[in-house]
């Protein structure tokens, strides 16, 4: 079993927030992989975790009507920051949400059979 989970807002500065790439747009096929790009965001601890980043790209759904819908990119995360003595960088910053996914469970299933 993995985690899944919200997260943010968060505040980082407005240049390490990357723009929204279609080549690497999330799908359930490529949610696993290792991303390709990397966002620095504080330690989350053990294990190999993803950023699942949204954005609202212009989108029209079948039938015409107009329902925007969010699009992903995933990244990696790169461990920034230290959490005893935390510290700002010079501005402008700009707030993210988005989900959080621990990719691999941290330790192996006792049973096999069931993962």
């Amino acid at each position: 079993m993995t985690a899944f989970f919200h997260a943010g807002p968060l505040t980082m500065p407005v240049n390490d927030v990357p723009g929204y790439l279609e080549t690497e747009k999330l799908t359930s096929k490529n949610a696993r992989d290792i991303p390709k790009r990397n966002l620095l965001l504080p330690s989350l601890g053990g294990g190999d975790w993803s950023w699942f980043q949204p954005y609202a790209e212009d989108q029209v759904a079948e039938g015409g009507d107009e329902d925007p819908q969010a699009v992903y990119n995933a990244f990696g995360i790169e461990k920034k920051g230290d959490l005893i003595k935390p510290a700002f960088q010079d501005g402008p910053y700009a707030a993210v949400e988005g989900f959080l996914q621990l990719r691999n469970p941290i330790v192996a299933p006792s049973n096999p059979q069931n993962a």
